[in-house]
């Protein structure tokens, strides 16, 4: 692949609108019922934010994601408890996201805390290392697990015990060190926070082999919104998220003063909740950057950008400030069974793809329990900053090509230059 740079005098931008998704009811009256009375209250909920508080959470929407504009390309870290294990259970391998296993093999909550989280023992980790290596990469900005969909924090949380300073053996807070390690090496730093999921909470969604709970794991990757059909869980909801998820998410701001907060799986956690835990960010908070997958509804999102699925490998022209969240391996959390990484030139071909259609990539890599990364990780962000020494220009601070799509690859632009990534 190899890049060449023209110079224009004027250019105009174009995007296409992606189409808005909307929901599918079931035809049998009370469950219509039920979804419809969820439905009004997801509307009442977006109607009032729109008339009281998040016009005016906008007003500096633009300046506070300005860096990430310019950045393009970022780093998404998946670490936890779960890394340890590494997809393999009583020496089994357990197929699919590594970070799922809990869910995945139903561990009951006391079984997990005994063999993986009170074993989680990094010794070898060091932020300085890892950052070092993503400012290398080319990579602007980081964004780690700080609380996955297993409940455990990975950070020295005042909310919950169940955290990586006081149930492990470590007894150290890694988020502290990266925060440092960030500010040192001008890297932008953030959280991943799993509002959501919470294996741990029995007021949460998600955990069903340790406690009665309708938005268990059988409702996953359903289509239907369990929360409307179990009306009775709503209460309990409230309490999960006044009780665990605000407060955590509070703390995180306040302890480590985050640039940006990436949330995820919005549809498993109803709008209204997920909409106050935006409203209480925006309180406390008006600079930090928040991804779309907080409060997403009927389409629309109420953050400041928007992301693709997961692992893509294609874009398609989307109108807005978006971010596509590719992984190195075929996880997201470090698996013994990923006998495969793609390439650094697979990656770099994608930051191309993704930075002439306007958009980010937040690649993901997934490090080791012992605290190293994945050798084959670093491999791949050591190729991938030997080609944007020499190519960033063509990455950073550009918007979207205004040229037609091309069978020689795609273009970027900035200021009165266009690039051409040729592949």
């Amino acid at each position: 692949m190899f890049l060449i740079c023209i110079f224009l005098n004027t250019f105009f931008i174009f995007s296409c609108s992606s189409p808005q998704s909307g929901n599918k009811g079931n035809n049998e009256l009370d469950t219509a019922a039920l979804l419809q009375a969820g439905r009004t209250r997801d509307s009442l909920a977006a109607m009032n934010a729109i008339k009281t508080w998040w016009p005016a959470s906008m007003r500096n929407h633009d300046k506070r994601i300005a860096w990430w504009r310019h950045a393009r390309f970022g780093c998404f870290i998946h670490w936890g408890v779960y890394s340890g294990p590494g997809g393999i259970w009583k020496g089994k391998p357990v197929h699919g996201y590594a970070e799922h296993l809990m869910r995945i093999e139903k561990i009951p909550l006391a079984e997990y805390k005994k063999e993986v989280v009170e074993k989680f023992d990094p010794v070898y980790f060091n932020a300085d290392r890892w950052v070092k290596r993503i400012k290398d990469a080319g990579m602007k900005y980081l964004i780690i697990t700080a609380k996955h969909h297993d409940g455990f924090a990975m950070y020295n949380s005042d909310v919950s015990d169940y955290n990586v300073v006081k149930a492990t053996p470590w007894h150290h807070d890694p988020m502290k060190d990266l925060a440092a390690a960030c500010k040192k090496y001008g890297i932008k730093f953030g959280f991943y926070y799993s509002q959501a999921f919470d294996w741990q909470d029995p007021d949460a969604p998600g955990n069903d082999w340790d406690y009665d709970n309708p938005g268990g794991d059988k409702h996953l990757f359903g289509g239907v919104h369990w929360y409307d059909l179990h009306p009775e869980m709503l209460k309990r909801i409230e309490k999960y998220v006044n009780g665990k998820a605000i407060p955590q998410i509070k703390e995180l701001i306040e302890k480590y003063h985050p640039d940006i907060l990436w949330f995820d799986t919005p549809s498993k956690l109803p709008f209204s909740e997920n909409l106050r835990i935006l409203q209480e960010i925006r309180k406390i908070d008006t600079n930090v950057v928040v991804n779309g997958r907080l409060a997403n509804w009927d389409g629309y999102h109420f953050g400041d950008y928007q992301n693709t699925s997961d692992r893509p490998a294609e874009f398609y022209p989307v109108k807005g400030d978006w971010e596509a969240i590719p992984t190195t391996n075929e996880s997201y959390g470090y698996s013994k069974l990923d006998t495969f990484h793609k390439p650094a030139s697979f990656f770099v071909r994608l930051l191309a793809m993704a930075a002439s259609r306007g958009g980010n990539v937040l690649m993901n890599i997934g490090p080791m329990g012992n605290g190293e990364m994945d050798p084959r990780d670093t491999i791949i962000l050591h190729r991938i900053g030997l080609w944007m020494k020499v190519n960033g220009e063509s990455i950073y601070g550009t918007k979207a090509t205004p040229l037609p799509l091309q069978p020689w690859g795609v273009s970027t632009s900035k200021n009165n230059l266009i690039y051409l990534q040729v592949f």
